[in-house]
C-alpha cells in the first residue's frame, strides 16, 4: 500500500527547443526540430526498490490485521529522466485532375534516452530497447507517412505508421498471448513493423459528413 505525503516536491524539468523550417514553394513544407529533456525529482514509489532488495527494506514489510504480509512504499522524488532527438516533418500538396493530392511524412528520431531510479545511481540508458523501469519501449525512430486524394465531397487517406527494431536487454517476465503463460524474456531483438491505415469520408451536407475507416487494414502484429 502506499499513501500521500507532504514531503513530496513538484517534478521539475529544463527544456530546449531549436528549429528551422524551410518552405521551397507554397505547397510544399520541410521542418526540423532539436529538442532536449531534462526531468528531475520525478515521483514514484519504492515498491520495485523494496521487492528488488527486501532485506534492505524490510521495516517497509509488516503484517495486517489478518496476519496477511503488506508492503508500505511510499510515493518519493526519485531519480531523473534525460533525453534528446530530432522532429521531422515534410508535407507536399499537389492539384491534379481528381483532385488535391496531399502527402507527407512526419516523425521522431530519438538522439539519447537515459534514465536514473535514484539520486545516487548512475544512467541507465534505454534508447531502442524495451525498459523495465518505465515499462514501454523508447525506438531510435518512430515516423508516420500518409497520402491523401480530396475531392470536393469526398476525401480519401491512406496512412503508414512505422516504428523501428529495438532490443530487449533486460530480464523481465511477460505473458505469452497463444497460452497466457508467464515467460522471462532477456536477449530479444524485435524487428520493425509498419501498419496500414484507410480512411474514407463523404461530406453529405454542409453540417453532415460520413466517414468509414480500417486500422491495421493488412492486420499486421504490432
Amino acid at each position: 500500500f502506499s499513501q500521500g505525503t507532504s514531503q513530496l516536491k513538484p517534478e521539475l524539468s529544463q527544456q530546449l527547443n531549436l528549429g528551422m523550417r524551410f518552405s521551397p514553394d507554397r505547397n510544399q513544407t520541410l521542418s526540423v526540430d532539436y529538442w532536449q529533456l531534462h526531468m528531475r525529482d520525478k515521483i514514484s514509489n519504492y515498491s520495485r526498490f523494496i521487492l528488488g532488495d527486501p532485506l534492505k527494506y524490510k521495516s517497509n514489510f509488516d503484517l495486517n490485521a489478518q496476519g496477511q504480509l503488506q508492503v508500505f512504499a511510499p510515493m518519493a522524488n526519485l531519480g531523473r529522466i534525460e533525453s534528446s532527438g530530432l522532429d521531422f516533418s515534410w508535407a507536399l500538396r499537389r492539384p491534379t485532375d481528381w483532385g488535391q493530392v496531399n502527402m507527407g511524412v512526419n516523425g521522431t528520431w530519438m538522439l539519447s534516452s537515459k534514465y536514473q531510479q535514484q539520486a545516487d545511481e548512475p544512467f541507465v540508458d534505454d534508447l531502442n530497447q524495451f525498459s523495465a523501469y518505465t515499462g514501454y519501449v523508447v525506438p531510435k525512430v518512430r515516423s508516420l507517412w500518409h497520402v491523401a486524394l480530396q475531392q470536393p465531397n469526398w476525401l480519401w487517406r491512406a496512412t503508414v505508421r512505422h516504428t523501428t527494431s529495438y532490443n530487449i536487454n533486460q530480464e523481465f517476465l511477460a505473458f505469452r498471448v497463444d497460452n497466457n503463460q508467464a515467460q522471462s524474456v532477456k536477449g530479444y531483438k524485435v524487428p520493425a513493423w509498419w501498419t496500414l491505415d484507410l480512411l474514407a469520408v463523404h461530406q453529405w451536407r454542409r453540417n453532415t459528413s460520413f466517414r468509414v475507416g480500417i486500422e491495421n487494414a493488412l492486420n499486421r502484429q504490432a
